[in-house]
């Protein structure tokens, strides 16, 4: 039995592309006139084009600084209140400096706004909770006159100043000084460190100082340093053969092995050693006698120290009696 047709479907277009112009139809369409374009205009257009004053004149006096210049950035005029002149002039008692106000001298120079103490104040806190509070033995005394605490120290400058260069060969110089008696190191390496370092040892202080200004930036002169710290610390130690010397090269003389030690151990065999403190006193003022310069002084504090040691009594002339004070009965 045959069976009945379908009405036929309507046709269905398919689009490949969207049924829109796209961006750079519309780009075509414009640039050639056909496409009409339509104006927008901004409301607050007129504020844009009016002349806003600057932000300077509109601060209060309680402001918060470190929320207008957070961080480091070129001086601008019209955000800081303060009336600054930089610049040259002829003759400067006729016409001032250059105001502020579009002033290259003052934008070349690096500035330290945002290192104010409120900026700092600031900062400080912000990484207190990460910081430990500073040792109460570690004052200022003790950090000038003993440098035990602080062995070693760094010095270099910074150098700000007007001038079509911001670079300053002053500031490459970087200045170590290290206390020698932290290296803890024996005998024989101090004296060859004083020997190789004369020129940089300090006798009376006992620090090595080491000026470095050869290289042309400021981290190849530290660097540089520490190199000569590295190498002096292990050539000191290092001892050849033709270093060893007998008693006669030494520059100090020890009272270990000395022929007074050997004087004294023979006296005091057969009887009893003096107390420790007699003999330490007395080996101390036995190398100050024997390694400085004479003088007065050192002699006696010498005579009285080998008194105490061997128990001898100072003699004390008696005053003699004058003709006319005796008594006749």
């Amino acid at each position: 039995m045959a069976q009945p047709q379908k009405a036929a479907s309507t046709f269905r277009q398919l689009f490949i592309k969207p049924k829109r112009k796209l961006r750079s139809q519309i780009l075509i369409e414009t640039l050639t006139g056909r496409a009409e374009v339509p104006l927008i205009y901004r409301k607050d257009l007129q504020q844009r084009l009016e002349v806003n004053k600057p932000r300077k004149l509109s601060m209060t006096l309680d402001q918060h600084w470190p929320d207008i210049w957070p961080t480091a950035a070129t001086f601008k005029h019209s955000v800081v209140p303060l009336p600054i002149r930089m610049g040259y002039r002829r003759h400067p008692i006729r016409k001032a400096p250059p105001a502020a106000e579009a002033n290259l001298e003052l934008m070349k120079i690096p500035n330290f706004l945002h290192l104010t103490p409120p900026h700092i104040a600031q900062h400080c806190n912000a990484i207190k909770r990460f910081c430990t509070p500073f040792p109460k033995e570690l004052t200022t005394i003790h950090v000038n006159q003993d440098s035990n605490y602080l062995p070693l120290s760094v010095k270099y400058s910074d150098f700000v100043h007007q001038g079509t260069s911001l670079k300053d060969i002053r500031s490459r110089v970087v200045t170590i000084s290290l206390n020698i008696g932290a290296l803890k190191l024996d005998e024989h390496a101090k004296d060859k460190l004083r020997r190789i370092a004369a020129r940089y040892m300090s006798q009376d202080e006992n620090v090595l100082t080491i000026v470095c200004d050869r290289c042309p930036t400021r981290k190849q002169n530290r660097d540089y340093a520490d190199y000569l710290l590295t190498a002096l610390f292990f050539e000191s130690q290092r001892l050849e053969p033709w270093e060893r010397r007998s008693r006669k090269d030494e520059r100090r003389n020890h009272f270990k092995g000395s022929g007074t030690e050997k004087n004294l151990e023979q006296r005091f065999k057969a009887v009893a050693p003096p107390p420790t403190e007699q003999m330490q006193t007395f080996i101390k003022k036995w190398d100050e006698y024997r390694n400085n310069k004479e003088t007065p002084k050192s002699t006696r504090q010498y005579e009285e120290a080998v008194r105490e040691l061997l128990g001898i009594k100072k003699i004390v002339a008696e005053p003699e009696e004058e003709p006319g004070d005796e008594l006749f009965l």
